[in-house]
Order: C-alpha cells, then structure tokens, then sequence
C-alpha cells in the first residue's frame, strides 16, 4: 500500500501567470535554490514541492508552472492539470502577481476559478522592491481582483516575507503530528539520459500523476520529490533532469537542469540509475556513470520498459544483466532490477532493493572484527608495492565512515601500496561483508614511528 505522506502537512500552493516571480518566491521560503529561476515564460512546468518551516512549524509549499491560458503554449494543458492538483492539495492558495505591471487578462481568469475554491486566496504583489511600488495607487488594480489588499513583497530582496507568512500562517489549519527525517528510510534519486522512464517511475512510485511525462526530451527541468510511504516505510523519491554528454548539453534552461541532478545525486543516499532496456547501452550512459561513479550515492541498475521486450525469460535477463557487468565492470556490485513503470510490473520490488541498499550504505564493521580480518587479508596476498623499492607493511585497518562506507589503511612511512592492492581489500570486503549496492572508498595513511 501506497500513500504519499507530503500531503499530510499543511500545505500552501502558490499560483499565477508566467514571469511574476513564483520559483523566486518558492526558493526564498524554503532557504535554498530548489527551483530554476530563468527569464524564459514556462521554466517551471511540473509543480516543484518543498518543506519550509514558519514558527517551528513544517509547512508544505508548492511552486507551480505559469499560466497563460493559450492552447498553442507548449504543455499548456499539463501545466493547468498540475495547477489543478496544487489546488486541490492546497490549504491555502497564494496568487503572485507582477506589482509593477499590473493585473493582465489571464490573472482575472485564473481569479475566476480561485473564487469558485471555498479556500483562503491571498494576494501577493511581488517585485514591490522600492517604496514607488508600495503606494495605494500600485494596489489598486490588484484589489480588483476580489481577494482583498494585495500583500506587497520582493521575493529577490526579501522584503515583506515575514509579514506575508504571519497572515498565510494563520489561515493554515492546526497540525498535530510533525514528521522528522528520522524515520525516512532513504533519499533515492532517479537519474538517466532524457526520454527512459524517470518521471513515469516516480508516478510508478507515488500511485498518481504528480509529474508531467511526456516523450518530448527534457520535460523535466528541475528536480521534484514526494515522500512516499511503502509497508509502513518512508522513502524520498527525487525526480530530476535527464542528463546528456556535456558536449550536447545546451546552455540555459538544460544545463541548470542538469546541474540541478547532479545536486540531487549528492543529496541522494541511493541512486537508480534508470536505463531503457529496448535501448543498447551507449555512450550516454558511460558518460553519465562516469559523473556518479565517484558520488557518494548507492547505485542501482533499474532496467525500464520491461513490458516492451518480447522475451521475459529468466534466461533473458541473466543475459542483460551479464551484459551490463561487461559495459560497467567497476559497477559490478550495483543490483539490476527489470521493472516497468508504465504497467507497475515489479515497481514495489523496488522499495525493498532500495531499503537493502540503504542498510549497506550505512554499514558499521565493529573495530576488533576489522583487525582481525585484514590480518587474514594481508596473509593470504602479501601487500604490493606502489612506488619505491620497499615493501608495505599495513599496520592497522579501520572504518571511518559511513553512507558510503570508508576505510583507512594505515602504512609504514616510505612505503607505498599499489592500486591494485586497495581493489584487492575492496573485493576481499564485499566477499566477507556484502556492501551490495554501496560504492565502498579506501585511504592510505602513512605512519611514522
């Protein structure tokens, strides 16, 4: 059973046309850049969610892309069906408008359907960002609206977000339960060239349309999430921007998309790197490997479309999966998962891959144990040289960290290991202690003494 748990804190959408400053807004309340800010009308397209806090309290806020209202405007009609749902969603709707150009024909129309709601609606007069802009004559046309006295802001300068959380705050309803980051099993980050299945799947996920698909590359412009609750377990899901070769990324739109997942990556403690199986492995996927391979992220393999192939045999998919240790040997620890989002076959096997790899990624090895097994490490393959004409001698083994798991290898001084010895002790660690899915990193202390 399927539920997303976003929705059960109260929530405030904010809504209006292309350009008024809405994914401003959205960043400046949750403190950080979630959304991509751009001159161009249509940036924002899915609704983009986040957690903000106001008076100690977690409030839901959702950035939605602008409304023009004119059928020819490229995902116009998602983009209204997203609106939608914030709505629904909402508890309480803020209407940003454009202070310095004042109200034009599509905000009247958006106004008609905010009235017919049975919602508090406030007006937001962004861009007020010097007094010439905050006099009675600037509001006038916005108070024709019929939501009252607009509430003058600049979401640039920070100017009047205080005063304008104090009012939505009020209007909000009493919450009693507060979810923390405690009980969140994993931050899981779908990634993958454009056009794979990523937003489906995170639909596949959340049982309900909260992304935009399409097969038009690069719908997705910025990262979204939804926790998600499976079997009692909450997991972070984290939609983002498929990623190219760096030689066709274009500028402006696509390239903050991508450098928007790659901030999802390293916020993500498990990573599915999503891959179209009526596809062959290509150039695009080694390039994308290659940018997350260093990442500190667990990795699994997720083999999209599975209901296009014509063969489900198990022999079939040994043989993809053989193939895609061939393509990524250095990746040979990452499980492989054969789902298809579009039909939900074996979507939910997921959730228990991700939490398998989430536990890995967070391994402890107690310290005595650790001294003990380099002992028999070391005995059973002598240390290599690295450079220099003496031979290493490891002197002590220990774990310095988790999500991943890191490890310390101390030496003599004047001495160095080879390379290929630290992929010995990290095979030698996933044969005795799994790491199924976590990238495992080993340093080299020298010890004088």
């Amino acid at each position: 059973m399927k539920r997303i748990l976003n929705k059960t804190l109260p929530t405030i959408a904010l809504v209006g046309r292309t350009n008024v400053g809405k994914s401003t807004l959205f960043n400046r309340l949750l403190e950080k850049q979630k959304a991509i800010v751009s001159d161009v009308s249509g940036t924002t397209r899915t609704r983009n969610i986040g957690v903000m806090h106001w008076r100690g309290t977690p409030i839901r806020v959702i950035d939605t892309g602008g409304l023009t209202y004119e059928k020819e405007y490229l995902f116009e009609e998602e983009v209204i069906e997203q609106s939608e749902l914030a709505l629904t969603d909402a508890d309480v709707v803020v209407f940003v408008v454009d202070i310095q150009t004042g109200i034009l024909p599509q905000e009247e129309q958006l106004a008609n359907r905010l009235r017919k709601l049975n919602k508090p609606v406030f007006v937001v007069g962004n861009k007020a960002d010097t007094a010439q802009w905050r006099t009675p004559a600037m509001t006038q046309s916005s108070m024709a609206l019929g939501f009252g006295e607009p509430l003058l802001i600049s979401s640039t300068a920070g100017i009047g977000i205080g005063d304008m959380l104090d009012v939505v705050f009020d209007a909000l309803p009493n919450i009693d339960e507060h979810q923390s980051e405690s009980d969140l099993i994993a931050r899981v980050a779908l990634i993958g060239k454009p056009n794979v299945g990523k937003s489906s799947l995170l639909n596949a996920f959340a049982g309900n349309e909260e992304v935009i698909v399409s097969e038009l590359p690069h719908t997705t412009r910025e990262s979204f999430d939804v926790d998600v609750q499976f079997e009692d377990k909450r997991f972070r899901i984290i939609d983002t921007a498929g990623i190219r070769k760096k030689a066709k990324v274009t500028a402006g739109l696509e390239r903050f998309g991508v450098q928007d997942s790659i901030r999802a990556i390293d916020e993500a403690d498990v990573a599915l790197l999503v891959l179209d199986v009526t596809q062959p492995f290509s150039n695009q996927e080694k390039h994308l490997i290659s940018m997350i391979k260093n990442k500190d992220a667990g990795i699994i393999f997720v083999m999209n479309k599975w209901d296009e192939v014509e063969d489900h045999s198990q022999e079939k998919r040994t043989e993809l999966t053989k193939l895609t240790r061939v393509f990524y040997p250095f990746l040979k620890w990452a499980p492989v998962m054969f789902v298809s989002a579009k039909s939900g076959f074996r979507v939910h096997k997921l959730f228990d891959t991700i939490e398998a790899v989430a536990k890995e990624h967070a391994r402890t090895i107690p310290q005595e144990e650790l001294e003990q097994w380099i002992v028999g490490v070391t005995r059973k393959h002598k240390p290599t040289i690295g450079k220099g004409s003496r031979k290493p001698k490891v002197l002590a083994f220990e774990q310095v960290g988790t999500k991943p798991p890191r490890f310390m290898v101390t030496i003599k001084y004047n001495t160095s290991l080879h390379e290929s010895y630290l992929h010995y002790i990290e095979n030698r660690l996933r044969e005795t202690y799994g790491f199924d899915g976590s990238p495992i990193f080993i340093s080299v202390k020298k010890f004088r003494g």
